[in-house]
């Protein structure tokens, strides 16, 4: 398993009334990843993190997570909090 690792994940956009599905989106770097439960559907283990550049407003869809080492730079947040965790060189923008 990867969760030693700093993980990045999308949005979590279930909590968005009209997400826009027409694009790829940016990935961020998850910060706060905690153990939530066990999946009902699948028996293993479920988690949930937030997005480094807006804790607490930004929910990240941790099924989909991955190494942040091997998230294409052009998929990468470069707002501030995510740009200053990404594993390599990245620029930092408001």
């Amino acid at each position: 398993m990867w969760w030693d690792q700093l993980l990045a994940a999308s949005r979590d956009a279930s909590v968005v009334a009209m997400p826009n599905t027409r694009s790829p989106k940016k990935v961020h770097v998850a910060v706060g990843v905690q153990p939530i439960g066990r999946s009902m559907l699948t028996g293993e283990m479920e988690y949930a993190g937030e997005a480094a550049c807006d804790p607490g407003r930004m929910p990240l869809d941790m099924s989909v997570a991955g190494p942040a080492a091997e998230t294409p730079s052009s998929r990468r947040c470069r707002r501030r909090g995510c740009a200053a965790r990404w594993p390599g060189p990245t620029t930092a923008s408001a």
